[in-house]
Formats: structure tokens, sequence, C-alpha cells
């Protein structure tokens, strides 16, 4: 559905990106800048279509539910104030752009790319996925494992716009409510060159925050938020399963780094790599049904694990239990906890 709408809002996004694309030329900076000075300039203000007669009423009742997490965000949680969210965009996808991760393939040490002013980060996006694909393969010729992957969202940090995308109009409430307030806490907190810091920060965060907020607007007692407590049981299973498979990965990689011909034993220990995993994996697929209660993770029986792909749960979940400890110091209360990182 397209709608029409005024350029003005957009004016200084597009200058300031443009100024930014100049400033850093290359193709990766110039390729990446096009679609999203597209999105800034094609994407709806949300106020105006609220205003229309003709809006549909599902699409309606999605930018009034948006607002009402927004509000929540910023008046309950303590987030920044910004624009993100305030516009409305259909771009025919179901997600919004494609992320490259890699890793070396016998220890856990994150492949980083430097950005100016970001610093360095351990993913690289791309709105198409043979752009991911391409430098995808590329880290793999260097013997990196490597891990692509569909995002929902990405923040800018409050420099541009984020918009609002159609396909977000299916999801559940939880889910949406835990993507806008994982983003918008990118955006009221952002440690340079400390990713895990940041990632997990948003993580912890976006978990916390949907849950307070479903408590808050639908009660203790409703199917959404129990629907929380069955999903987070699992989550936290899954995650402990992760961080198993990790530690006795590690143990191989202490050895291959002990190793006296390290080079000449490559072979043996990814061998050795794939049999711990392909155990790790089958062990998970025969208990499944007896330790989870849902299909939501069965799937990672059947994955392609590589250390890309476990090094991603380290960034995402590594710290979650000291910013646990810091919440409960802020007495539960989610703003004194962020005033207070």
């Amino acid at each position: 559905m397209m709608f029409k709408k005024s350029w003005r809002g957009t004016f200084f996004s597009v200058i300031l990106l443009s100024f930014f694309c100049m400033l850093f030329s290359g193709c990766y900076y110039m390729k990446q800048g096009r679609y999203l000075v597209s999105h800034q300039v094609k994407a709806d203000a949300v106020g105006k279509l609220l205003q229309r007669e003709d809006l549909p009423s599902d699409v309606r009742e999605f930018l009034l539910l948006v607002e009402d997490i927004r509000k929540f965000s910023r008046e309950e949680l303590g987030l920044k104030e910004n624009k993100n969210y305030t516009t409305f965009l259909d771009t025919g996808k179901d997600v919004l752009a494609y992320v490259v991760s890699a890793c070396d393939p016998l220890s856990f040490q994150t492949y980083m790319w430097k950005y100016p002013f970001l610093g360095k980060m351990p993913y690289k996006g791309y709105y198409e996925p043979q752009d991911a694909r391409r430098e995808g393969g590329r880290l793999e010729e260097r013997g990196l494992d490597v891990w692509i992957r569909g995002v929902e969202g990405f923040s800018t940090l409050g420099i541009f716009k984020d918009p609002l995308y159609k396909y977000m109009q299916d999801y559940p409430v939880h889910r949406l409510a835990n993507l806008l307030i994982h983003e918008q806490t990118h955006a009221t907190v952002w440690r340079k060159e400390d990713i895990s810091f940041n990632e997990d920060l948003a993580s912890f965060v976006g978990d916390e925050g949907a849950r307070l907020y479903i408590l808050s607007r639908y009660g203790e007692d409703s199917d959404e938020f129990k629907a929380i407590a069955k999903g987070e049981d699992d989550y936290k299973l899954f995650v402990e399963d992760i961080f198993t498979l990790r530690d006795d990965l590690s143990l191989l990689y202490e050895e291959a780094e002990q190793s006296v011909e390290p080079e000449a034993d490559t072979e043996g220990f990814l061998e050795r790599k794939g049999e711990i995993i392909a155990v790790f994996q089958e062990k998970f697929r025969s208990s499944y049904e007896n330790r989870y209660s849902s299909d939501r993770f069965l799937g990672f029986a059947d994955l392609p694990i590589n250390n890309a792909y476990l090094d991603l749960y380290q960034i995402y979940e590594g710290n979650r239990a000291w910013f646990e400890e810091k919440y409960e110091e802020a007495g539960g209360d989610m703003k004194v906890f962020l005033a207070s990182l």
C-alpha cells in the first residue's frame, strides 16, 4: 500500500547521509546508503497516516500499538525520545537486511569490521542477500567460519528516523515490543567499540521491557503474559545448551592452541570439531521433547553449526547475569538502571 507524502521531513536525513557517503565513498557505503536514503524518502509519516479516513483498520491498529509501545518505552522505561518508528514503509520483504558474522574456525576469536565513527563491530549488514553471500564467500575463502542471518531491524542510533516496516504488522505484540525496545535501547545507550556491552544491554532491556509492557497492558493472568513465561523458559534452556556446546569446543581449541605443530594438525582438529557438534546435535534432538515445551528450537539439530553461529550468543547473551544483577540493585526500576549506565 502506498500513500502520498511530503518529503520535507526527510530532507535533513538525505543531506546528512549524502555528506557521509561523500566522506566515505567506497562501494559499500554508497550502495547501502542509497537503500537507507530510499527508505527515508519513501516512508510515510505515521501522524499523517492516522489522519486518513481510508486507512485500513489493521494498519491503524498496528500504528496505534506502536505509538503506545513508544510512549511506554519513554515514560516507563526511560528510553530516549526520538523520531524512530514515526514513519511507515512497505518494502515487500519480510526482513530488513542481511548480516554477515565471521569467526576463527578453531577459536572463538571474532572477526571485526571497522566503521567510521562507530569503530570495530562484529558484523556487516547488507540490504540484498546476494551482497551478504558475496561477503560471506570472501571470508570463507580465507578459512573463516561464516554465518549469514536476516534481521528484522537495526538502529541508526538516532541519526536517522528508523522506519516501521509492514512485515512487523504480523508480529505478536510481545515480539514487536521486544524489537522496538531493543533498538531504542541502542539509540539511548551506546559505547563505542564495546559491542558485547551494547548488544547484551539491548537484549536484556528488550526482554524485560517487553515483559513489563505486556504486564502493564494485558495483566498477569492474560494469555499474552503467560506466553512470555513459557517462551522465556525455553529460551533460557536453549542458551544454556549453546554455552555447553561452546565449552565443549573451547576445550578442543585450547588443545589446538597448545599443539606443537598447529598448522599440520588443523584438519584433524576441524574433523574433531565436526564430530563434537554432530554428537551434541543428536543428543539435543533425542532429548528435545522431554526438555522443551515448544518446537521453537528444534531446528537447531539440523543447522550447519559453526563458530560464527555460536559466537553470536556470546555477543548477545554472554553478560546477561551482570545486567540482571545491576537491574536488581536498581530495585527493578528500569529508569534507575538505565540512568546508572
